[in-house]
């Protein structure tokens, strides 16, 4: 009997410490996209490798990072009026689907390519942010990228062992498993930001990679700053018009980091990065 009650106890304590390591990696997992900050060893370090700028002080790299400016909540499935500004809209299972494209004009006209999120049966569009947890850009925690003005790939720079590129979002996918994707509602806006984004890496294939606080200059850059760049030097006004500081990628999921337009997460891919529902949203 004592045998018994012994090997009832031993294993309601193994269970009780698995229990307890899963729910701690979980909960690192949903605050991994606050931490922005990196180690001040870190950043010697990433400042030896020419990462970061060698004129940079590391606290004039912690203070030229924006403060959490608000969550950015997901598109309200029960808001068809919401849901339209976004070209979305739901079936009667209530599912979010991007809003069928209009028939081609002519016969023989081919309808242009598209590329439907993971999961999902959202259509990428022109300007759509992608944000992931599923690697770090050097410096950096999180990577970002912006959906070019094809809609089937995207512009970013990976780390400083590359330069910027347009390549498919089937590769983006391949590789970052979490990603978060965000909508502004003004479609004109975004594209403008998409083909900005599409020329610039036309035009500075051989671009570095280093952070620095340089905001207007094109060579070096870094992948969030490719997305604001092409918000900002593009002309929409969706981000504050400065010239110096420094912008990391979950920069991008702050509903208050945005300005005339209203963001929204209209994708949820993967499982595990941050404020994840029952939804593919």
């Amino acid at each position: 009997m004592k045998k018994c009650k012994f090997i009832l106890f031993s294993f309601l304590a193994f269970l009780l410490i698995v229990s307890f390591s899963f729910n701690g990696k979980a909960e690192a997992s949903e605050t991994e996209e606050n931490n922005d900050v990196i180690s001040i060893e870190k950043f010697d370090s990433l400042q030896e490798e020419g990462v970061i700028d060698p004129n940079l002080s590391y606290e004039e790299f912690v203070g030229s990072i924006d403060s959490n400016l608000g969550t950015l909540e997901e598109v309200d499935v029960n808001d068809d009026e919401e849901l339209s500004e976004y070209g979305l809209t739901t079936t009667e299972e209530v599912e979010v689907i991007s809003v069928p494209a209009q028939s081609p004009g002519s016969f023989g006209t081919m309808a242009a390519a598209t590329y439907t999120y993971p999961g999902t049966k959202v259509i990428a569009k022109a300007g759509d942010i992608l944000v992931t947890n599923s690697t770090s850009s050097s410096g950096f925690s999180g990577h970002a990228g912006i959906v070019t003005s094809n809609g089937i790939m995207f512009s970013s720079i990976a780390n400083t062992k590359a330069n910027p590129r347009n390549l498919s979002l089937k590769d983006w996918f391949s590789k970052y498993k979490n990603t978060k994707v965000v909508r502004i509602n003004s479609s004109t806006k975004a594209k403008t930001a998409a083909n900005w984004a599409t020329s610039y890496v036309r035009n500075h294939a051989n671009a570095s990679y280093s952070i620095t606080t340089n905001l207007k200059g094109l060579d070096p850059t870094y992948c969030s700053k490719i997305v604001w760049q092409a918000y900002v030097l593009g002309g929409t006004g969706v981000f504050d018009n400065r010239s110096v500081g420094i912008k990391v990628p979950y920069n991008l999921l702050y509903k208050g980091y945005y300005k005339g337009v209203t963001p929204k997460r209209v994708a949820l891919i993967g499982s595990n990065f941050g404020a994840n529902t029952s939804s593919n949203l």
